[in-house]
């Protein structure tokens, strides 16, 4: 009976040793199974650390693009304004100088007017001078003229004298060194007043 109780604590020593050992074995192929994978997220980690620099890098470069193309952009926008303001000058300018334009070329064609009518006044005088040359071309037909002319000139002041009062012709004409001309006299008379004081 004794034998038979250590036969049966021997076997269940062997059995327990076999199952601590595939229990033993289990477990290191799960530890194993784990440990790959803990390496395997590491790894991951490890790569998902190195894009996370690596964004980070590619950020900060956009974010110095952006910044710039932003500097660019506010410096291309003042050019614009500047050029718009300039390009407004421009045309209140070309504004002005249309309205001038015209104004000269109003005043050009009132020039041309005129310059035509002078041209036609001095055709005209032309003719004339070249008529009165043709008359007066002798000194005999020149002196006749003259003649002509200052009887006319006579005459008229003759009878331009007969329609004025003797005052007026008096006062054209003068005393023409007469002190009496038909009984008047011809210089003005002068009055004497005197003033006395008047005694209290």
């Amino acid at each position: 009976m004794k034998k038979f109780f250590t036969t049966l604590f021997v076997f269940l020593i062997i059995a327990f040793s076999i199952f601590s050992f595939f229990r033993y074995f289990t477990l290191l192929k799960i530890n194993y199974s784990l440990e790959q994978k803990i390496n395997e997220i590491n790894t991951k980690i490890a790569e998902l650390e190195s894009t996370k620099k690596n964004l980070e890098i590619v950020l900060d470069k956009k974010k110095e693009e952006y910044l710039a193309l932003s500097k660019e952009n506010q410096d291309l926008l003042a050019k614009l304004q500047d050029t718009e303001k300039k390009l407004n000058d421009k045309n209140a300018e070309l504004e002005t100088f249309k309205k001038e334009s015209q104004d000269a070329t109003a005043k050009i064609e009132s020039l041309n007017n005129e310059y035509v009518k002078l041209q036609e006044e001095i055709k005209q005088l032309q003719q004339e001078k070249e008529t009165l040359q043709s008359k007066f071309n002798s000194l005999p037909e020149l002196k006749e003229a003259y003649d002509i002319l200052k009887k006319k000139l006579r005459e008229a002041k003759l009878a331009q004298r007969k329609t004025k009062t003797y005052k007026e012709i008096k006062e054209e004409d003068g005393n023409k060194g007469f002190l009496l001309w038909q009984g008047e006299p011809t210089v003005a008379k002068k009055v004497k007043i005197e003033v006395a004081p008047v005694s209290e």
